[in-house]
């Protein structure tokens, strides 16, 4: 232990005390030191839901970034599968007017029918020409009506529904809006040239009593005689349902619409009523490329994801547009989980935080209440901690502090008061030897007297 000098000044005793015991360079010596309120954002409660919000903050930073890569790939991903669902509607469509293709090839160049047309025997072929086509439209599902007519033999048309009619249906024809745009694409086509598509031909509609919503297109195939002089052309329509069922039947999400447009302008819609590609600026701007593609364009405030498809064989397009947030879809989900997420991250970390705060900060209250009670002098405080942390271990070793301050005092106490008994034994010898004393000044003085009378008695004699 360091010693501690004692020293006298001025007939007063002052004791020097050891640094450790003078505090802090510049205080007073038994000055308060001066305690303010704690504020609002300096507590613990504050602090603790502070560090348990940053790892939150993380997290949501975390989440955003996981939800902005994963829109990106799932947007990318699904443009791409939906594009890949075009172009796989538009090589459908595709296959199907090819196999009409090859079905009309295998009628026009049957030798029964160029037999059939040529002037010679073609009224006694009629029947097995009859039959002949009757299979071919038996054969595909998608076809509603085969014809074949010819400008020889009375006009004889023979139809898929297995009828033989003697109609001028190739004059009539031939002689319409229709037949001679046909007509000028041979010419200008070639010799080579043998088939073309229409999407109406409202000459034979009216001559045959058909509807032209029944089919959606039309290929006509020449029919050559031996020296390859036309005859007639056979005909057939394809069934405006084969191409609105695989349409409808296309799953390209919610509220998409999708359409094939032929190449003259008619269409099949599929998802909206009363719309037209056609009509569209964003299609016009697309009308004449060969190539498929996709973009993203605006319709009635709504951004859509617009793709297109060729069908080489008729050249007609495969058109639709799926709304963005159906392309988003996914990453829409995981941005809501991602949101769900952070928010209960968010009320788990605030509720815990709370609590643990709370605790704390009820520990640290009572215990700065009793140490307050102490530091003014009152030493009956008590701290009833149900806690098993440090702070039950500090609040013990306080409780043991104030005991031992308790004891110390007692013991100056009972110190104080055998110092005062000895006083008092102090103060009564001091009397009684005061009182010696006194008495023992009184004989002195007695015999000062004595010595002085008898120094005075004695003085005559020696005078005599």
């Amino acid at each position: 232990a360091p010693k501690i000098k004692k020293e006298r000044v001025a007939g007063k005793r002052t004791i020097n005390l050891p640094k450790w015991f003078k505090g802090k360079k510049g205080q007073k010596q038994n000055e308060p030191i001066e305690l303010t309120k704690i504020g609002r954002f300096h507590g613990i409660l504050a602090k603790l839901l502070i560090s348990f919000m940053i790892p939150v903050c993380l997290f949501i930073v975390a989440g955003i970034i996981i939800y902005q890569k994963s829109e990106e790939g799932l947007k990318n991903n699904t443009e791409s599968l939906t594009f890949t669902s075009i172009n796989t509607l538009a090589d459908y469509l595709d296959t199907g007017f090819q196999n009409v293709d090859y079905a009309i090839k295998r009628i026009a160049l049957n030798a029964t029918v160029t037999q059939h047309f040529s002037a010679a025997e073609g009224e006694a072929l009629a029947k097995d020409v009859v039959t002949f086509v009757n299979s071919e439209s038996l054969a595909d599902t998608y076809i509603s009506n085969i014809f074949t007519f010819g400008k020889r033999q009375e006009d004889i048309i023979v139809s898929g529904d297995g009828i033989q009619e003697h109609v001028p249906l190739f004059d009539t024809f031939d002689a319409s809006e229709e037949g001679t745009a046909m007509a000028e694409y041979f010419k200008e086509a070639g010799p080579n040239a043998q088939t073309y598509w229409m999407s109406s031909h409202p000459s034979i509609d009216e001559m045959r009593e058909l509807n032209q919503e029944d089919y959606i297109l039309s290929e006509f195939h020449k029919v050559l005689d031996r020296r390859n002089k036309l005859t007639g052309y056979v005909m057939i329509d394809v069934k405006t349902s084969f191409v609105q069922g695989i349409l409808d039947d296309a799953q390209l999400g919610e509220n998409s619409i999708k359409g094939f447009i032929t190449h003259d302008g008619r269409e099949v819609i599929s998802g909206a009523d009363s719309f037209a590609f056609g009509s569209q600026d964003f299609y016009k701007a697309v009308e004449a490329e060969e190539e498929s593609g996709y973009k993203y364009i605006d319709y009635k405030g709504d951004s859509y994801l617009f793709m297109y498809a060729n069908v080489p064989v008729v050249g007609g397009k495969v058109c639709a547009m799926v709304p963005q947030e159906v392309i988003v879809e996914d990453a829409l989900v995981i941005r809501n989980i991602t949101l769900v997420a952070i928010l209960l991250c968010c009320i788990i970390a605030f509720i815990t935080g709370t609590i643990i705060a709370s605790g704390i900060s009820k520990a640290t209250n009572s215990i700065n209440v009793v140490m307050k009670q102490t530091s003014e002098g009152d030493l009956t405080g008590s701290i009833t901690m149900k806690r098993k942390d440090e702070f039950k271990l500090l609040s013990g070793n306080i409780m043991n502090m104030i005991t031992s301050l308790k004891s110390l005092i007692t013991k100056m106490t009972n110190v104080s008061d055998q110092v005062g008994e000895s006083s008092d034994q102090v103060n009564d010898n001091s009397d009684v030897l005061y009182m010696a004393t006194k008495d023992i000044r009184e004989a002195i003085s007695q015999i000062e007297l004595g010595l002085i009378q008898q120094s005075e008695d004695t003085e005559p004699g020696l005078h005599q």
